[in-house]
């Protein structure tokens, strides 16, 4: 590993005990988060220094090097345009689907307040996108209109977080 690469290294986690969020504005008098912080300092290692390669079927995650033709991450019609495509191309070559459907990302800039429409900040706290309650509920209905013929991509969905920054419901068509 070169000096910028370190095999792993330990950090504070922010997890949340009991919590709630509500990803768009909360009802009058609620919180918009709530629970009970619980920094957390864990050991995160260097996924491309194990000695075996992670897959998805073990760790829930891969590595694939696929440059992208894409440069400006901030640019809503690009992404759609350039990158869901590259990204609906690597998750077809890496899962033997046949059909990918990217519905959703999210545009995060690291600058409080800075109020440019529709783009939110990081999310500083541990969480995922999509559970097993809102992962099928969030799929368009034209993406699967009878049950996956494959098997780990589609259950696994939504269990694990955004992939290449969409979340892809893997049916086949």
């Amino acid at each position: 590993m070169t000096a910028w690469a370190p095999a792993a290294v330990e950090a504070d986690l922010n997890y949340l005990l009991y919590p709630v969020g509500h990803a768009f504005p909360a009802p009058p008098g609620v919180p918009q988060q709530s629970g009970e912080p619980l920094p957390t300092r864990v050991r995160i290692e260097n996924a491309r220094a194990l000695p075996e390669p992670p897959a998805v079927d073990r760790q829930g995650f891969e590595l694939r090097r696929a440059p992208s033709a894409l440069r400006d991450f901030s640019d809503e019609a690009a992404l759609v345009e350039s990158y869901y495509p590259e990204t609906q191309r690597l998750l077809q070559s890496a899962t033997g689907e046949v059909k990918v459907v990217i519905f959703d990302h999210t545009l995060r800039l690291g600058v409080p307040g800075h109020g440019e429409a529709g783009v939110r900040e990081p999310v500083r706290r541990v969480h995922d996108d999509q559970t097993f309650v809102s992962g099928p509920r969030n799929r368009p209905s034209a993406a699967c209109r009878r049950p996956p013929q494959r098997s780990w991509a589609c259950r696994r969905t939504s269990a694990r977080s955004r992939a290449a920054c969409a979340t892809p419901p893997c049916c086949s068509a």
